[in-house]
């Protein structure tokens, strides 16, 4: 497809060919009240100096606040979070009423039971066409070792997540074991299981229509 006639829908579809884990991202606004939402676009970047960057809408809720912020968290959330990913993926007013959570050295909220979290510092904001590229120095962080919550959002718009179990210990420790698809018009869910660095076998596939494992 060329790029003066690509469809957003479809690219953004491409896009989610690459599973990311799920993530809530949190901050304070001005007025030190909790600002977050939950985002997939987030990697780690450097180690030495240590950063990581996360993409905001610039259409989000909290985008003012979260890009104002001097310091910004990640909450990567674990297999047992499905119901705080989808609800800090809707509008709502107090979305933190409904979660256990805590401020971190810096004041970002953390929630309870995550996978992993990182406070940050705010390293640099890039403008990148519809959203921008907020760029965090890591100044505090802690993983559980809980199985994370991962998605492959080829979607329109943010489905339920399925828990996915870390590697067997013949993978890398980074790897997930499964990998689902699915998307606004699917039929099907593909669960796949990795056996090995590099070596993907498909195990079973989620029918939606019918609520049952093929």
């Amino acid at each position: 497809m060329k790029a003066d006639v690509f469809d957003p829908r479809a690219l953004r579809e491409a896009f989610g060919a690459f599973p990311t884990a799920v993530t809530v991202i949190t901050a304070s606004d001005p007025a030190g009240r909790p600002v977050g939402f939950t985002a997939n676009s987030f990697t780690s970047v450097s180690l030495d100096p240590p950063l990581l960057l996360v993409c905001v809408a610039k259409t989000a809720r909290d985008y003012p606040a979260m890009t104002a912020a001097e310091h910004f968290a990640i909450n990567i959330l674990s297999e047992a979070q499905k119901d705080v990913s989808i609800k800090f993926a809707r509008p709502a007013e107090d979305r933190f009423a409904a979660v256990d959570w805590a401020r971190a050295p810096n004041g970002c909220p953390i929630f309870a039971q995550v996978a992993a979290w990182f406070e940050c510092s705010m390293h640099d904001v890039i403008e990148a066409g519809d959203h921008v590229m907020m760029v965090g120095r890591v100044t505090a962080f802690e993983s559980s070792g809980l199985n994370g919550l991962a998605m492959l959002a080829a979607a329109t718009s943010l489905q339920e997540p399925i828990p996915l179990q870390r590697a067997e210990r013949s993978a890398p420790s980074r790897c997930w074991s499964a990998t689902p698809r699915f998307s606004h018009w699917a039929t099907k869910i593909w669960l796949f299981r990795v056996t090995a660095p590099g070596a993907v076998t498909q195990q079973r596939h989620w029918r939606p229509s019918s609520n049952n494992w093929d």
